[in-house]
C-alpha cells in the first residue's frame, strides 16, 4: 500500500490526507499555511483561506464519521478541546476552526462541557414559520454527560419553553434562553424551544407516537437471513 502524503502545518503538527493534493503558488502577498513536503497546499490572504486537501474539499475530519451534511449543517465543529480518543483528527479540526474563525461562521446553537467545545456532538438546528426551534443532538461516542445548551438570542422568543421529544421532558429555561441538556454515550436527544402555544401540537403527536410500538416487527426477527444477503437476496412474501 502507498504511503499517504502528510501535510506540515505551521503549529507544527502534520496529518495524513488518504485523497488528492492540490499544490499552488503565493502570489500577490498571499501567505503559505500548509506544506507537501516542499510544495505548498495552503495558502492564507487578508479575506480567504485555501486548503489544497481533504479538510479543504469537505469538513468530514471533524470527527470519526464522514456524512455529506457535514460540509453544509450548522453543527458543532472546531472544538476547543480534544480528547484523546478524537486525537488523530486534531490537525483537520484546527485547520477547519481556524479557517471558520476567519470566516466569521457562527453556530446558532453550542453545546459545551465546562466552557469548552466536546468533539463528539453532531448538533442539528431546525426553525420553522413559528419560531419554534428543533435541534437533533447526535453522540457519536461513549461520552455520557450534561451539557451547557447556548442559543442565539435573536432565536429565542419570549417565555420560551423547552421539551425533550423523547424522553418528554420539560427542561428548565434560563433568562437567555440556555438549558442544561443530558445527552447518552452513543445516543440521541431531540428538543424543541419555543412559545407554549406553538410547543402544544408538536407534544401532543409526538406522545402519541412515543406510545405507539416501534420495535422490529416479529417477522423480521424471525427471518434474520433477509439481513445477510446482498445483491438478489429472494425476500419471502409476508404471510396474511
Amino acid at each position: 500500500m502507498r504511503e499517504p502524503p502528510v501535510v506540515r502545518y505551521p503549529s507544527g503538527t502534520s496529518a495524513s490526507n488518504w485523497s488528492e493534493i492540490v499544490v499552488a503558488e503565493p502570489v500577490n502577498g498571499g501567505k503559505p499555511i500548509a506544506w507537501w513536503n516542499d510544495r505548498v497546499v495552503g495558502i492564507e490572504t487578508e479575506r480567504t483561506v485555501w486548503l489544497g486537501t481533504r479538510e479543504g474539499m469537505n469538513l468530514h475530519a471533524i470527527s470519526s464519521r464522514m456524512e455529506a451534511h457535514r460540509g453544509t449543517e450548522p453543527c458543532n465543529p472546531f472544538p476547543a478541546d480534544i480528547p484523546e480518543l478524537y486525537e488523530a483528527h486534531r490537525p483537520y479540526a484546527e485547520a477547519i476552526g481556524y479557517a471558520a474563525r476567519k470566516a466569521g461562521v457562527t453556530r446558532p446553537v453550542t453545546l459545551t462541557v465546562n466552557g469548552k467545545l466536546p468533539m463528539n456532538l453532531e448538533v442539528l438546528p431546525r426553525r420553522d414559520g413559528n419560531g419554534t426551534l428543533m435541534v437533533v443532538v447526535i453522540n457519536h461516542d461513549r461520552t455520557e454527560t450534561e451539557y451547557d445548551v447556548t442559543v442565539e438570542p435573536s432565536l429565542v422568543p419570549e417565555k420560551a419553553s423547552v421539551w425533550e421529544m423523547l424522553t418528554e421532558e420539560e427542561l428548565a429555561v434560563k433568562p437567555d434562553g440556555g438549558f442544561r441538556l443530558a445527552v447518552p454515550a452513543w445516543g440521541v436527544r431531540v428538543v424543541l424551544l419555543g412559545k407554549p402555544e406553538n410547543l402544544a401540537p408538536i407534544q401532543a403527536a409526538q406522545r402519541r407516537l412515543n406510545r405507539k410500538d416501534l420495535s422490529v416487527p416479529e417477522y423480521f426477527v424471525r427471518h434474520p437471513e433477509l439481513n445477510e444477503g446482498e445483491w438478489g437476496t429472494p425476500i419471502p412474501p409476508i404471510p396474511k
